[in-house]
């Protein structure tokens, strides 16, 4: 799963929101840590205690603190292979700060995309920001 908007997201099938969806969820990658993008790390890592999330290095560090204990770090360079499927940060114009609705950001700013490399590169399009 890219990007867990679950928590408030209109669009998102309530079906698909439940515990046992959740769990069939192998590995999260968050691209950036905006509420549009992470407000659903929690609620998966509550009902799926296998998950494994891929993040960007500050964000993913912030983690550990929240009870989410399966967590690898990423960032510019780097290369984490899970399960056979590489995924990569690469640059990309947006910031990174982890924001809620109403807050000031928590993290520093910081830009990247987290890209898909396996048999074709790929990434995540722009307009899914």
């Amino acid at each position: 799963m890219v990007d867990p908007w679950l928590t408030n997201d209109p669009l998102w099938p309530l079906a698909e929101r439940s515990p046992d969806k959740l769990k069939e969820i192998d590995v999260v990658i968050i691209t950036h840590a905006h509420f549009d993008h992470a407000a659903g790390v929690d609620e998966i890592a509550r009902h799926n205690k296998k998950v494994v999330f891929i993040a960007q290095f500050e964000y993913a560090l912030s983690l550990p603190r929240r009870g989410i204990t399966n967590v690898i770090p990423t960032a510019f360079g780097a290369t984490v292979d899970f399960q056979g499927i590489k995924f990569s940060l690469i640059p990309a114009s947006h910031t990174n700060s982890e924001m809620s609705p109403g807050t000031s950001p928590t993290l520093p700013t910081r830009k990247g995309i987290v890209s898909f490399l396996n048999s074709f590169p790929s990434r995540v399009p722009p307009g899914t920001w």
